[in-house]
């Protein structure tokens, strides 16, 4: 499998909604897990250690998330952490992965999150618009190469 938007939007949309921050921080890490399992790097899958640390790294880097105008940067922080965390762990030596930066999701959370609220989007539609902006930064960048081979991109 190669990670794709829809398997990441399907996880969103099973979040019970709650006002509890510890809730939402953990089934957000949970579903983000799930969508991680299915990255290939050099055509090698994902060791299950890698985003079960990425899970536990992202959970913890959630917290304050609920805080007013807070959460779109501290959720793309906790996803740049993710990768950080699990990128190392994912592939087996020799292998080598580099995170992909997450460089853009900073600026384009916000924009779908403000869509979203203002846009009166299903929810369907509007995990979905969620989970492709989180898709699109997360195969952007990241990287596994078998030495002395170059790198190919995570998918």
């Amino acid at each position: 499998m190669v990670m794709i938007a829809n398997t990441l939007a399907a996880e969103l949309e099973k979040m019970a909604p709650t006002t509890v921050e510890v809730d939402a921080a953990a089934a957000l890490s949970a579903a983000y897990e799930v969508f991680a399992k299915d990255a290939m790097g050099s055509g090698v899958p994902i060791l299950p250690a890698g985003p079960a640390a990425g899970r536990v790294a992202m959970f913890a880097a959630l917290s304050g998330m609920s805080a007013t105008g807070a959460g779109a940067a501290i959720m793309s922080s906790a996803i740049i952490l993710f990768w950080a965390t699990s990128a190392p762990l994912g592939w087996p030596p020799p292998m080598i992965a580099v995170p992909p930066p997450n460089a853009g999701l900073a600026a384009a959370l916000p924009l779908v999150l403000a869509a979203n609220t203002a846009g009166g989007l299903s929810i369907k539609d509007a995990m979905l618009a969620i989970a492709t902006a989180m898709y699109t930064q997360a195969i952007i960048g990241g990287t596994v190469a078998i030495p002395p081979a170059g790198p190919l991109p995570i998918l």
